[in-house]
């Protein structure tokens, strides 16, 4: 079964809405207990992969930040791998990724950190890896386009407990 064109493009314009909105846009929006607006005008790199890991106050902290920016990119892995190699699709995973942090850190928007751009790239990955294993079937692209739900859902989780 082929996916059509427009489905492909509200996909990817889904999946890109979404990563800005939670990336780009945190410094506009407070999650009680996992993140401040006010915190996040920062302009800080974080260079050590995982250096920060264990220095969170509560153990889910990393736990989530690590989940989240992985299921975060999954869509757009799954999306762009509908047209693009899998060695093209990581690539492109990866840049977008690194042009999300590089935007943080230019216009202070939050922390610019380098497990943002590996667990980003290993989302993307795996949605590629997921069109790979289910294709383009209609029920596989809707669980896959549903990965950014399950972000928001764990927002709003943490936002609901004290951590």
């Amino acid at each position: 079964m082929r996916v059509s064109r427009r489905l492909l493009v509200a996909s990817l314009v889904a999946a890109v809405t979404v990563i800005v909105l939670l990336t780009v846009g945190k410094s506009a929006v407070t999650i009680p207990g996992l993140w401040q607006a006010s915190v996040q005008h920062t302009r800080t790199f974080r260079w050590v992969p995982f250096g920060d890991f264990f220095r969170y106050s509560h153990p889910l902290i990393p736990l989530y930040n690590l989940l989240g920016n992985v299921a975060l990119f999954v869509p757009l892995g799954y999306v762009l791998r509908h047209r693009l190699t899998l060695r093209a699709t990581v690539a492109l995973g990866a840049l977008a990724s690194a042009l999300v942090e590089a935007s943080q850190f230019i216009f202070a928007l939050g922390y610019t950190d380098l497990n943002d751009i590996l667990n980003n790239t290993l989302g993307t990955a795996l949605g590629a890896a997921a069109f790979h294993l289910f294709g383009p079937r209609r029920w596989a692209h809707a669980m896959i386009l549903a990965s950014p739900l399950a972000v928001l859902s764990l927002y709003a989780l943490f936002s609901l407990v004290d951590v």
